[in-house]
């Protein structure tokens, strides 16, 4: 299968985005001692089907944040779902396939539509970064790895396999050390210890960096009033400009679509007029009309203003996935793992830990040199104001599929990391 190579974006300024999710696989004790083509129909059902797995993802973890600051990358813990599908039989495989909404789709064929959408989304960008990096880390003295499961990760993942002693703690430096490289310095720690029943890590990173198409002055950002959702009034740093802006109205919500430099990825932002429907948001049409590319922009010049982003992010997703309904795979008496191969006890596989970082920035960085040539601009009248002042939600997505790389809220409440 094959994706549209001819999507290329130029220098991109907008954001910074870096997250790692990392999945960890242990054994139990005995209980007893305790560019692209047109998508074919194929490529149209798998594309829903993360649309929809990233909805369900984003929903959860909304409702458990309690209204604080969040960002999570549903497409990255996709993708490790994915690789841990390739390891997984019998109901630990069904459940899974059920949360991804892939149920039908036979391995082979899954796959190779993963290996798709990974070379698609990982050439749009051409001066910058959309890197999607994947590791597996296991010792060898805990763990023999079944050799089509290393296969299949090396084919369609290009997993970077690496066997380390577990034992030592230069273990928990070297898989961090990786994370640190690939997500430039963004998250320097995702471990901080292995346990003695801890015998494999399947790692997915993701790192993001695109310039707005028009950048935001850096001298006219300023604090401003924000009204968080419990009803207070805080002050946070608030970039403007006088620009061109694509939204409309829906849902009793205000939408945005800023497009990132050569407008192959978008970021919305959605606020609702009423901060308390922000969830609602995410169970109305608005979703499926904007993943059928089925809502209708207008183009308005405004005095543009939205708060300057800046979102740490530690979730462990164990009861997360379980409240999806993936719940074997926690299970020490249930998992079936075995496709991934076996512990040197004999004892089977399950997860024991899924972990989630994202570190996500949107501030006011341009294409050099094109950033601020609207800013200002008002002979006699000042254009009506467009002010993001409230909680909103946002998305990054891709222009051809609608695929969520990033999904999150800006809330003026700080996460409890």
């Amino acid at each position: 299968m094959k994706y549209l190579k001819s999507f290329r974006l130029h220098r991109f300024t907008y954001s910074f985005s870096w997250m790692a999710l990392v999945f960890i696989l242990t054994y139990a004790c005995d209980k007893s001692t305790v560019t692209p083509d047109k998508p074919g129909e194929e490529t149209v059902t798998h594309q829903k089907s993360v649309q929809q797995a990233s909805l369900d993802l984003y929903k959860e973890i909304a409702a458990q944040q309690d209204s604080r600051n969040f960002a999570i990358s549903p497409l990255s813990i996709q993708i490790a779902l994915y690789m841990v599908y390739n390891g997984a039989e019998g109901e630990t495989r069904e459940e899974i396939g059920e949360l991804l909404h892939m149920m039908d789709a036979d391995l082979e064929t899954l796959n190779q539509q993963v290996e798709g959408l990974l070379e698609y989304l990982t050439n749009l960008v051409d001066n910058g970064h959309l890197d999607i990096h994947n590791a597996l880390f296991y010792d060898q003295d805990r763990v023999v790895l079944a050799e089509q499961f290393v296969d299949r990760l090396s084919r369609y993942f290009d997993v970077h396999d690496e066997n380390l002693d577990f034992d030592d703690p230069s273990a928990v430096t070297s898989i961090n050390g990786w994370v640190q490289d690939k997500t430039y310095d963004k998250i320097q720690e995702v471990i901080q210890d292995i346990s003695d029943l801890e015998v494999l890590f399947l790692i997915n990173a993701l790192y993001l960096k695109a310039d707005w198409v028009n950048g935001f002055l850096q001298e006219a950002t300023s604090d401003k009033p924000f009204t968080t959702t419990t009803g207070n009034e805080i002050m946070v740093p608030t970039m403007h400009q006088t620009t061109n802006v694509e939204h409309l109205t829906r849902e009793g919500a205000v939408i945005a679509r800023l497009p990132l430099a050569d407008s192959a990825l978008f970021v919305y932002l959605i606020m609702p007029d009423n901060p308390g429907d922000l969830e609602d948001l995410f169970d109305s049409d608005f979703m499926k009309d904007l993943w059928e590319n089925n809502l209708e922009f207008q183009s308005s010049r405004f005095r543009f203003e939205m708060p300057l982003v800046e979102i740490k992010t530690h979730l462990n997703l164990n009861e997360t996935l379980q409240s999806l309904g993936m719940v074997t795979a926690f299970n020490p008496e249930k998992a079936e793992l075995s496709q991934m191969g076996e512990s040197k006890s004999g004892l089977p596989l399950h997860i024991s830990r899924t972990l989630h970082d994202v570190y996500l920035r949107m501030d006011e960085r341009g294409v050099e040199g094109a950033a601020v040539t609207t800013v200002g601009v008002g002979v006699t009248s000042l254009p009506p104001a467009l002010q993001f002042n409230k909680p909103f939600a946002y998305l990054i997505v891709d222009q051809q599929y609608n695929i969520p790389v990033f999904m999150g809220q800006f809330t003026g409440i700080e996460a409890k990391n």
